[in-house]
């Protein structure tokens, strides 16, 4: 059609939002565009005029709501980025817009916009773009804001054809009506400045096809990111539930709110912040927390940060050694180690060496709470532990140091059925005596099914505090419970073994490998309790050996 710049005089706010919102890219999320038109060129072009067909009279090519667009103040118009107002489909191929209307000029090529689920009149709506030149995409999905050429070269006719129109068939066809910019189809209300013109300077103008030409200023309003209102920037939170609290900014369309440990970060939260506040949980553990506050403004992200420190630091305690006690004398080759489990622990590490820190001797994870530890040396020289314990704020240690058994220190111990460190009770007369068995002694008395009668107690005189393997002596006759109870208490605490006596004749049988602390209430213990039948089977009470280990 002829085009003509128009005089403007007066300006009112037309909203027209140019924007697919999408966060920055360092964010990469996609979220859905607002809803209503946007403008065919970018709003950082400058001031473009609406020159003809504003939602009245009837437009050439029977579009009777076809806008024309073109730069204001005889800016120049041909060249110009031409974008898509939605996002749609491409239903055509490009087709020859409208023949050129001033000498040398030319006509552009043209795309219709499937506006996909969208209707009017119960027909389907598309919308018209026309006098595009190197036009970048003809078939497909298009974006909103997605760049699709410049403005065709018609010398001062230049200009932008846009145009909605309904269809059951196809766009083009004799049967289309022409779709008002209106409801659901207006364009974006708050960025742009837009005023009907109160003289009719443009050509079509002039001609009565619009009820009033205006001007579009691409300059927006003053913009600002929004703030974070609450808590205070640089304070400490009072606990684990945060509501952080916003303002709108100037400006802005949308926020986004990311909290983690570095700035930019979203590992405690990475999410929308569509209201004025949002309550966020962070882990109580005093440690530094940053959080950026997205504003999306005229299609881009623009971010405030903000430092905080998290509620007061738990409480967290590293394991410490309980047993051997630091600076004792180690009992043999091999040693158990015991540890407290600490607070907030989720694992643990040991090391053994000859110096502070090594592990030439020793290195593993270790479960809570104990790990027997061998190849210890055995000369006297001082053996280092170092207790590792992970924490959430990291691997923390303590140091124990410990002095190597010599092996000379530490002797054989034999308490006998006859020696001072036996000692028998019960009923006396079910007790019974034998001559055979280790120096030609035993005691035996019946088994009982429940409950204990008679009972023996061997208690040595250990030369050192170490690891010992435990025997006792299983006479040839006289011992034929297949339950035999014995019960070592050492250390402290007691261990418990049940031996078959019957099929052993004149032998030494281990009971296993315990740590004594070389004290005088550390013993082995048996009683008659077997819960074989009462009087089924006898039970034999002999010598007990302690052999370094």
């Amino acid at each position: 059609p002829p085009f003509a710049h128009s005089t403007m005089l007066t300006a009112l706010f037309l909203g027209l939002v140019l924007i697919t919102l999408l966060l920055p890219r360092s964010i990469g999320i996609a979220v859905a565009a607002p809803a209503g038109m946007g403008l065919p060129f970018s709003p950082s072009s400058g001031a473009w005029d609406i020159t003809s067909g504003y939602n009245a009279g009837d437009h050439v090519g029977g579009t009777r709501y076809g806008l024309d667009f073109g730069r204001s103040a005889g800016a120049t118009t041909a060249g110009q980025s031409v974008q898509s107002p939605v996002s749609g489909t491409i239903v055509s191929s490009p087709y020859s817009c409208f023949a050129a209307k001033t000498s040398g000029g030319v006509s552009g090529q043209g795309i219709y916009i499937r506006l996909d689920g969208a209707s009017y009149q119960s027909k389907q709506v598309y919308l018209q773009l026309c006098h595009i030149s190197g036009l970048k995409i003809s078939a497909g999905t298009v974006a909103r804001g997605q760049d699709l050429g410049t403005v065709a070269n018609d010398n001062w006719n230049s200009h932008i054809h846009l145009a909605l129109v309904a269809d059951s068939s196809s766009p083009s066809s004799s049967q289309r009506i022409s779709v008002p910019f209106t409801g659901d189809f207006s364009f974006d209300a708050g960025k742009y400045d837009f005023a009907p013109s109160s003289s009719t300077g443009a050509y079509e103008c002039a001609l009565g096809y619009s009820s009033g030409c205006g001007l579009i200023s691409s300059a927006p309003a003053s913009a600002s990111p929004a703030t974070m209102t609450s808590p205070a920037p640089g304070s400490t939170f009072s606990g684990a539930s945060v509501t952080f609290t916003r303002n709108n900014g100037s400006g802005a369309n949308a926020w986004f709110l990311g909290v983690g440990y570095a700035p930019g970060a979203g590992e405690i939260l990475w999410d929308w912040f569509p209201n004025a506040s949002l309550t966020v949980t962070v882990p109580a553990d005093g440690r530094q927390v940053y959080a950026r506050l997205f504003s999306l403004i005229n299609g881009a992200w623009q971010a405030n940060d903000y430092t905080y420190r998290a509620a007061t630091a738990v409480s967290y305690t590293k394991a410490s050694m309980t047993s051997p006690s630091n600076g004792s004398t180690l009992g043999g080759s091999s040693a158990s180690f015991s540890f407290s489990a600490g607070s907030g622990a989720t694992g643990y590490f040991l090391y053994m060496g000859r110096s502070q820190g090594a592990n030439d001797i020793f290195a593993s994870a270790v479960s809570c709470c104990s790990q027997n530890v061998g190849g210890l040396p055995t000369d006297g020289s001082t053996v280092w532990a170092r207790l590792w314990t992970n924490l959430p704020t990291g691997w923390q240690f303590s140091d124990y140091s410990y002095r190597a058994a010599t092996a000379s220190t530490r002797t054989e111990v034999i308490v006998d059925d006859t020696s001072s460190g036996f000692v028998r009770g019960g009923n006396a007369s079910y007790w019974y005596q034998a001559s055979i068995g280790y120096n030609s002694h035993m005691w035996w008395t019946y088994v009982r099914q429940s409950g204990v009668d008679d009972w023996a107690k061997w208690t040595p005189r250990l030369t050192g505090a170490g690891n010992y393997e435990v025997f006792v002596f299983i006479p040839r006759d006289n011992a034929t419970s297949t339950n035999a109870g014995y019960r070592v208490h050492h250390n402290g605490g007691d261990d418990g073994r049940r031996i078959n006596q019957s099929p052993y004749y004149d032998q030494w049988v281990s009971i296993g490998t315990y740590y004594f602390n070389a004290a005088s209430d550390e013993y082995v213990f048996m009683g008659d309790e077997t819960y074989e039948t009462s009087g089924s089977r006898k039970i034999g009470f002999d010598a007990v050996k302690f052999v370094p280990r």
